[in-house]
């Protein structure tokens, strides 16, 4: 009889790599159904990044391909079944993207009174939807809304487009009293979001629909999209066709190097303005 695995221990697999590769190797196992990883050093200049899967077998095949672009080898490791959830909030603390400040439920202790460059406070209970505020285009777009947050007036009608955890209509309701609708096709990001508008004690109208073609045109103010390119260029008449006259659409979710093909979609002739964060773009669109 094969040895039974230990239930404190789980099959994982384990590659090394050169420290300077952690963003890429990072990256490509993400891309190949990971569902958690731990990073180590092992050694001068080298790094172990230790890949946990939901059914480890099932991916044997697309983790050696990764280890084959990295030039490594995968091997499989017993390890210590982690509590993600815990190393999670060992991690995730309290931090400011003026002129929001992005607060964890578990923090009990309230925000700094009289906080002045994040006076916004935005309660978050990370779940599986995207969307916490940590990641660069999240915070592009907070940016983005923080800026805007005098021009847009009181109550702007607002579309949260694939909104994940409601993060940005819940950030837009607390900068200029926005009527948000947020929507996404994935159950688990309504289920989220609705999470995080109680949280929050704010209003959030949820809609579970695939991008935006039901809604009537021309109805809104303000368009937030942290999306993928590929999304922004081919749904590009639906999401512009919501948008009233001098509407803003926030677009994120792309890449520096996908920035010219969405302006290469989008209308030439309406004024765009491009942010960035790392190998992050951000484009504020202003609709005539």
């Amino acid at each position: 009889m094969a040895d039974q695995v230990p239930e404190a221990t789980v099959t994982a697999w384990a590659l090394t790599v050169p420290e300077a590769m952690e963003d890429e190797a990072s990256g490509l196992v993400w891309t190949a159904g990971c569902a958690g990883i731990t990073i180590e050093k092992a050694g001068a200049d080298l790094i172990r990044l230790v890949c946990f899967y939901d059914d480890p077998e099932s991916h044997a095949e697309e983790i050696q391909e990764v280890a084959a672009q990295l030039g490594a080898a995968a091997e499989r490791i017993q390890v210590p079944n982690p509590d993600w959830v815990q190393k999670f909030k060992e991690t995730f603390i309290t931090f400011d993207v003026p002129p929001f400040r992005i607060v964890p439920d578990w923090v009990s202790e309230p925000p700094e009174a009289g906080h002045e460059k994040s006076p916004h406070v935005i309660r978050v209970d990370p779940g599986r939807a995207f969307g916490t505020g940590a990641h660069e285009s999240t915070r592009l777009c907070l940016q983005t809304l923080g800026a805007l947050g005098p021009a847009l007036g009181h109550g702007p009608r607002t579309l949260d487009l694939g909104c994940g955890t409601g993060i940005l209509g819940i950030a837009a309701i607390r900068i200029a009293n926005a009527k948000v609708t947020a929507c996404d096709f994935d159950p688990l990001a309504i289920a989220v979001a609705r999470k995080h508008a109680r949280l929050n004690q704010v209003p959030l109208k949820l809609l579970q629909m695939d991008g935006c073609r039901s809604l009537r045109p021309s109805q809104f103010d303000l368009v937030l999209a942290n999306l993928m390119a590929p999304f922004l260029i081919s749904r590009v008449e639906e999401i512009t066709a919501v948008g009233a006259p001098r509407c803003r659409y926030v677009l994120a979710g792309l890449l520096r190097e996908e920035e010219a093909a969405v302006k290469a979609a989008w209308p030439r002739d309406w004024r765009v303005t491009s942010s960035y964060q790392g190998e992050w773009a951000s484009l504020l669109y202003e609709r005539p």
